[in-house]
């Protein structure tokens, strides 16, 4: 008997699938699995019997909804249409479906439901581009001279689909850690960069140290004056600015006061510098072991050391999600109890943020008498606050301001419906009608793990859609 002959009139099980573009049937009578892949390098219809299917996954987004059709169904025919198109026919209940399987370039196929009479048949599924016409006329079509010889089709398609679904899988997580790897190397410039700036700290203690030892001959002096500086060797002639609005001793001490701000800072900055460079090392790890593997088995203990970079696992068969509406204004971090944070991302987001996407009973955070982020914790109407939550979201409000790098800051929080733009100000510019003060002392530990905890901008979006 022909493969076709043998095949007909098994009901389908169970629908698997292996990769993105191969279908596996999982048939009563004959007890094994028809594969059918439109994989390109791994195109054909095979057999698999009972039990070799352990290698397949259900991963793939269309498998809910093809088990949901054919799970149950009767197989009635194998169809050829055209030159470059396979047809199976099944039917369930008083339904007929058609399996349609292209043999293009790309590969695709599509689930249809086949109404009696000239009724027009009716697309269900389809993954690919399926260029197939269903009126077009088909003619029966031989899957093997026998069951044996589709058995050996479906061992020459298993090895292969396995080994592309294997390579799918790596390069998706090998994509995702090569961009944070990329990204924690800009933040260790940006860092090592802060850390440098100790020398501007010099620079003001020494213009300080200055201006305090000639206070007797700078009592009314304003503006621009010219000092003889002999800490230098040899002495030198130094020019210095007072601001009009401070006078000298409150200029020294507030050029003090911005070196030891800057100080401070250089030593977290180093401090982060080091962490940033352990996790370099780790990433770079974990890819090298990516890029290694050979069985599909061993990337799941490596997904999961990935989530430490704040890496998700996916699967290399998610659809890409197409860029509806504008850019997210803002950065998404994730505060205590994995509660969502949003930081506007510069002056006009701050606006957008503000006006635009917080709601009136969220809490609405800004640095006091500083220039910086606008910072909004989501909340539920007539929802308080959670303490920790609120020292999360405040420490992001004095980092992501001209407050960075000191030990202690004021910030401002509010509900939102308290926060107003005036007509006509500069952007990021709000007016704060009631204000609470939270007097917040810096902890490293707390400031670097909400840092390394930044998701992504369409995972905030779909947050605020479930709100």
């Amino acid at each position: 008997m022909s493969a076709s002959g043998a095949l007909e009139g098994a009901r389908a099980r169970r629908i698997a699938s292996l990769g993105q573009r191969a279908v596996l049937l999982e048939l009563s009578a004959p007890k094994g699995t028809l594969l059918c892949s439109v994989e390109r390098g791994a195109q054909g219809i095979g057999w698999l019997d009972h039990g070799a299917t352990e290698v397949a996954l259900d991963h793939a987004p269309w498998v809910t909804t093809m088990r949901s059709l054919l799970e149950g169904a009767i197989l009635r025919s194998f169809e050829r249409v055209g030159v470059r198109a396979t047809r199976i026919e099944l039917t369930r209940a008083e339904e007929r479906l058609w399996l349609v399987l292209e043999w293009s370039r790309g590969g695709a196929f599509a689930l249809l439901r086949a109404p009696q009479g000239e009724a027009p048949a009716q697309q269900l599924l389809q993954v690919g581009r399926v260029q197939l016409d269903p009126s077009e006329p088909a003619e029966h079509y031989e899957l093997a001279a026998s069951l044996d010889e589709l058995r050996a089709d479906g061992a020459r398609l298993l090895p292969l689909l396995v080994a592309i679904d294997l390579e799918a899988h790596k390069n998706a997580l090998a994509k995702r850690l090569r961009s944070q790897l990329e990204r924690r190397k800009r933040c260790l410039v940006a860092v090592e960069q802060d850390a440098a700036r100790v020398a501007d700290a010099h620079a003001l203690r020494a213009d300080a140290s200055l201006l305090l030892a000639n206070l007797h001959a700078l009592n009314k002096v304003q503006g621009e004056v010219e000092l003889d500086d002999y800490m230098t060797d040899p002495p030198s002639r130094r020019r210095l600015t007072i601001d009009p609005k401070l006078g000298a001793r409150a200029q020294s001490d507030a050029w003090f006061q911005r070196a030891r701000k800057l100080e401070r800072g250089a030593v977290l900055a180093k401090e982060r510098a080091l962490a940033t460079q352990r996790e370099i090392t780790e990433i770079e790890a974990v890819l090298d072991r990516v890029l290694g593997l050979g069985e599909l088995s061993a990337l799941a203990p490596l997904a999961e050391q990935a989530r430490r970079f704040g890496i998700v696992p996916s699967t290399a068969t998610e659809p890409r999600k197409a860029k509806d509406g504008p850019r997210v204004p803002y950065r998404e971090f994730r505060g205590s109890g994995e509660r969502a944070i949003w930081v506007g991302r510069g002056a006009a987001d701050n606006d957008a943020l503000t006006l635009r996407h917080a709601k009136p009973h969220d809490l609405w955070l800004h640095a006091r008498d500083e220039s910086g982020a606008h910072v909004v914790i989501p909340l539920a109407r007539n929802e308080d606050c959670p303490p920790e939550l609120l020292c999360d979201a405040a420490t992001l409000a004095a980092h992501f301001s001209s407050a960075r790098g000191a030990d202690r800051a004021d910030v401002i929080y509010t509900p939102r419906r308290y926060v107003q733009k005036p007509r006509k100000s500069a952007p990021g510019s709000v007016q704060v009608l009631r204000e609470k003060v939270f007097r917040l002392q810096l902890e490293p530990a707390r400031l670097k793990r909400l840092l390394d905890h930044e998701w992504a901008a369409d995972t905030a979006s779909e947050q605020r859609s479930r709100r």
